[in-house]
């Protein structure tokens, strides 16, 4: 399946829980999850429209990671602006060693349940139950089409 199908298929997925807990459509946040979770769990292939993508939006998380982290000093600003690129140095480099030596093989472990909770249960203390339920949708519905056309 391709990634506009998995959107599409989730969106039917998420509508159809909304008529059972309408309270998720009284903010964006779930379905804006719902969408990004549908194309999740093929982060670990590597000419998926997510894995593409995920590169980028690493590094502007590294970046914003490293101006936290060197702004939480109380250093004077001179010095924490030095310590900006060894800081994204070294966060590039576990990025890169995460994604070239560590990529699981596709349809590997972001293709299970275990994965689903592992990340759903941050979601719902970041930004509560209805985004989580959102992202819980998206993610399941990757994960059930994929299973239901590898039976087929």
């Amino acid at each position: 399946m391709n990634w506009a199908a998995h959107i599409a298929f989730s969106i039917v997925l998420f509508l159809a829980a909304c008529a059972f807990y309408p309270q998720f459509l009284s903010q964006p946040t779930p379905i804006l999850l719902c969408v990004a979770a549908s194309t999740l769990p093929d982060i670990d292939h590597k000419n998926s429209k997510i894995s593409k993508i995920s590169f980028f939006i690493s590094l502007v998380f590294l970046c914003a990671c490293s101006l936290g982290f060197i702004f939480q000093t109380s250093s004077p600003l001179s010095e924490k602006l030095i310590l900006i690129p060894p800081a994204f140095a070294f966060l590039a480099a576990a990025l890169y060693l995460l994604c070239k030596l560590l990529r699981p093989r596709h349809r590997g472990i972001t293709h299970t349940v275990l994965f689903l909770i592992l990340l759903s249960a941050p979601t719902f203390f970041l930004f509560g139950a209805n985004a989580a339920a959102g992202f819980s949708i998206g993610y399941f519905s990757h994960l059930l089409s994929d299973f239901t056309l590898k039976m087929a």
